[in-house]
């Protein structure tokens, strides 16, 4: 038994340090920076709230807002920034957080996210598509 443990924790390991994520499409979410904050969100917005800790604090903390938009929290992803509303509850499609994870949006002029990093994994854009579509709620 031990001998097929310690196999098992390897590939465990390996699984969870952001490894190839061959089946997603896109490329793996990596772990947070050093300016990051761990998560505290609860209830639906939990799901989201890691994918911006992980990749959208170098530039959206609460410290350091780039466009006026912070994603250290629920509130500051809902307020938006400088080019309005970041979030349109129930539509993903219009909502910018959604449209600037897929690509550039050229009205108004904002340049693909996360900046000058690796696109997010398709999941994890999708993720965050589901949850505007849901309603984009706290809890």
């Amino acid at each position: 038994m031990k001998k097929l443990l310690i196999p098992l924790v390897g590939l465990i390991a390996v699984a969870c340090s952001g490894g190839s994520d061959s089946g997603s499409g896109g490329a793996a979410t990596p772990p947070p920076d050093k300016g990051a904050t761990a998560s505290n969100a609860t209830g639906p917005y939990a799901a989201v709230d890691g994918i911006f800790q992980a990749n959208c604090m170098p530039c959206h903390s609460a410290a350091k807002h780039a466009g006026g938009l912070s994603l250290h929290d629920f509130d500051g992803l809902m307020k938006g920034g400088e080019d309005g509303p970041a979030v349109k509850a129930g539509d993903p499609d219009t909502s910018l957080v959604v449209q600037v994870l897929k690509g550039p949006v050229t009205t108004p002029a904002i340049p693909a996210m996360p900046m000058k990093r690796a696109p997010l994994a398709a999941a994890d854009i999708q993720k965050v598509a589901d949850w505007v579509k849901a309603g984009a709620k706290n809890s």
